[in-house]
């Protein structure tokens, strides 16, 4: 069977079932029938867990039936014919067909586990019956994901069938955070782009797309309380997603069970604002980068021991207010800090007698400083913070026990982070980095005095690599609680055109770990993965080789 990913339990028949053409949803309640009512959900029992809200004030009212409008218009157009299934004569003259779908809510199928609101089962009879057993409404997506993927296109009748009844289904996630991490600041991606990746997303059961949206490169986004950093900042005007776009996007991203929020990164990568913004960064010109970094310098905050830029504090206030009614989490950054930088603009203070003495003759309090301050703006929101491992096991800042820190330089680093008791998410270069395409080779430097260097995004992770990843592999049993997830990582910055090359970089290399916890890189994977990425060709996807 090629569903993708792998359902925990899944056993079947090979009885034949065609799909009614004018197939429906029944939705029914504990003791009633709901019909067609299309906020009931909004009636089901809180599930009480550490977890974010599904719900916030932007989310669907009509999310299960929107998805399965969604489920049955994409099934009604598969074209997608089976290589090794073909109707047998009987079963095309007597033709049990499915012409409802039951879904229902059911406490008792709910695992022992902390991600109750994704369960979901399914069950059919020979007759056609077909019944959907959730927990909360988005189980009902990721069954609707799962029961796609069970039919083909019969020519002769031009109607689908399932030759895989009956069947039983029971699923649920193995993480709660399963995500992807695109990178639009240093390459172009337009709304219709992020949201054709939603798409294929939330058909492989993603929930979470991270938006790196500001670099070195480029500020691609509107900020309205700040116009002139897009303005001045941006890639041309084609390339700046103003806010329309962005809450577009986001709520595209709540109808396909994918949550959209943000990363702004105050620290590393303040080069983009040097036209807009004068004297906010330092270091973007005239280091010896290539000892460090892999392309000219990404310019860093100016710490001043005094304050906080007004407007960094106002930019990331109007991206939380734009934020908080569709996520319930905020990336804040930190990444590739230049402590060496830092040291060397401390001098500029030495005469203030104003300032600390403290305060100039370390960085570290003037880091801990600034980051106390972004990070305390969030919990008014009631958002969680996200960071980069690097001011966490680097650079030693403090930080409230509720945020999550990001993993990204090494496998090692999940086991070092969760061993503090701090909840982390993984994604080491090694195993999650998908920037390379098998054509774009090395980054090769002529100059012998900077070898060897460390380059993060080569040489190219096939699909074996990435799904080969165990990430709980070794850490202790008491500590795997805190491991709320992972994401897998697309930077922009090596490759070609992205409206060419986004689909080709993510698909299908991206998803089997995030769902299952680990995944199987034998000849089994790569039979599924070929009828997997003929589903994705239907849905206007361009994935990559396996």
């Amino acid at each position: 069977m090629a569903i993708w990913p792998t359902p925990k339990y899944f056993e079947h028949g090979d009885k034949y079932l065609w799909l009614d053409p004018l197939l429906r949803l029944e939705e029914r309640y504990p003791e009633k029938e709901i019909g067609h009512v299309r906020e009931w959900y909004r009636d089901l029992k809180p599930i009480s867990f550490n977890s974010r809200p599904l719900i916030r004030d932007g989310y669907p009212r009509d999310f299960i039936s929107s998805a399965f409008d969604d489920f049955r218009a994409n099934l009604m157009s598969n074209r997608l014919v089976s290589e090794k299934f073909c109707p047998p004569s009987q079963a095309r003259r007597y033709k049990a067909t499915i012409e409802s779908i039951i879904v229902s809510q059911d406490f008792d199928i709910r695992p022992q586990c902390m991600i109750p609101r994704e369960v979901y089962s399914i069950q059919s009879m020979e007759d056609g019956f077909v019944r959907i057993q959730i927990v909360h409404a988005e189980g009902a997506l990721r069954a609707f994901q799962t029961l796609r993927q069970l039919f083909f296109y019969a020519s002769e009748e031009k109607a689908m069938y399932t030759p895989h009844a009956p069947f039983n289904i029971r699923d649920a996630p193995t993480f709660e955070h399963r995500g992807l991490h695109l990178d639009i600041s240093q390459n172009r991606i337009s709304p219709v782009d992020a949201k054709r990746t939603i798409k294929a997303m939330s058909f492989n059961k993603m929930n979470t797309l991270h938006l790196h949206r500001i670099d070195s490169s480029s500020w691609p986004i509107e900020i309205p309380s700040v116009s002139s950093l897009a303005k001045k900042d941006g890639f041309e005007e084609n390339g700046v997603w103003n806010a329309q776009d962005l809450e577009v996007v986001t709520k595209y991203g709540l109808s396909h069970g994918v949550t959209v929020y943000p990363e702004v990164d105050p620290l590393g990568y303040t080069a983009s604002t040097s036209r807009s913004q004068p004297g906010l960064s330092i270091t973007w010109s005239g280091l010896d980068w290539p000892l460090k970094i892999t392309e000219a310098p990404d310019g860093q905050l100016q710490l001043k021991p005094a304050d906080v830029p007004p407007s960094l504090t106002a930019s990331l206030s109007d991206f939380l207010d734009r934020t908080v009614p569709f996520s319930s989490v905020f990336h804040v950054g930190g990444r590739e800090i230049d402590l060496k930088a830092w040291n060397s603009d401390l001098r500029k203070w030495e005469d203030d007698d104003t300032i600390p003495s403290s305060l100039k003759k370390s960085t570290k309090p003037l880091l801990q400083n600034f980051m106390s301050h972004i990070i305390s703006l969030i919990p008014s929101y009631a958002m969680t913070p996200i960071i980069w491992e690097d001011e966490f096991l680097e650079q030693g800042i403090d930080v409230p026990s509720d945020v999550t820190i990001q993993t990204w330089k090494s496998a090692q680093s999940l086991g070092e982070i969760v061993a503090q008791d701090r909840r982390a998410l993984f994604g080491p270069c090694e195993k999650r980095y998908l920037d390379r395409s098998p054509e774009s080779g090395t980054f090769i430097e002529p100059n012998p005095r900077y070898h060897p260097r460390n380059d993060w995004y080569s040489p190219y992770n096939n699909w074996r690599n990435v799904i080969s990843f165990e990430p709980l592999k070794d850490i202790p049993k008491e500590k795997r609680h805190l491991v709320v997830g992972g994401e897998v990582h697309l930077w922009g910055k090596f490759n070609e055109d992205m409206k060419t090359s986004l689909d080709k970089l993510l698909w299908p290399r991206a998803a089997e770990v995030l769902w299952n916890g680990k995944g199987n890189a034998g000849e089994e994977t790569r039979k599924r993965l070929g009828e997997f990425m003929r589903r994705l060709i239907e849905m206007n996807i361009d994935p990559g080789w396996v």
